[in-house]
């Protein structure tokens, strides 16, 4: 408890099972898709380059 005796936030625990047909339990970190992105523009960009 903090001095105006609201309770200190905890950690975000799920409350039943993961289901895995939940679409949100399939999705990547942001930094995969960000990833990706950086290797597919990079690709274009060393053909790019050749010619």
């Amino acid at each position: 408890m903090v001095a105006g005796g609201a309770p200190l936030a905890g950690p975000v625990v799920p409350a039943g099972p993961l289901h895995l047909g939940d679409q949100s339990a399939r999705q990547l970190p942001l930094g995969v898709g960000l990833g990706m992105i950086g290797l597919g523009l990079g690709l274009v960009g060393m053909k790019l380059r050749r010619r």
